[in-house]
């Protein structure tokens, strides 16, 4: 899959600092066709996983691509949410407008980032 521009950055962030896996699938955690869903990050401590994070680009709160794109795009993220929130899995979900101040230390200190509900990213506001 093609990297944006704002996984990079969080990449850039990661590397060095933190054992971490791309584009990290899960038995049983699919979309449409059965075609799996991918996070972004999965954050590694001596083979264990830690957390997993998602960079929320502008189409995951806006009809960027069209209202039927976007809706696909919020079902899959509420599915990704639930998964994690089943498994016990710390998902980290980081929004396009926070890429330009973020730093290492942000990724994983800021509370507004960790999902604690489904519907996480109906609660967080884009600014205008």
């Amino acid at each position: 899959m093609a990297t944006s521009s704002y996984e990079k950055k969080v990449e850039n962030l990661l590397k060095g600092k933190v054992s971490y896996k791309r584009e990290v699938t899960f038995p049983g955690l699919s979309g449409m066709k059965n075609t799996p869903l991918r996070f972004d990050f999965a954050i590694y401590n001596k083979g264990l996983l830690l957390c997993l994070i998602e960079v929320d680009g502008e189409y995951h709160f806006h009809p960027i691509h069209g209202k039927s794109e976007f809706r696909r795009q919020q079902a899959y993220d509420q599915k990704k949410n639930h998964y994690c929130l089943l498994k016990n899995i710390k998902l980290i979900r980081i929004p396009y407008w926070e890429i330009e101040n973020l730093t290492y230390e942000k990724i994983f200190t800021n509370p507004h980032f960790v999902v604690t509900d489904k519907r996480h990213n109906y609660i967080l506001k884009p600014p205008k």
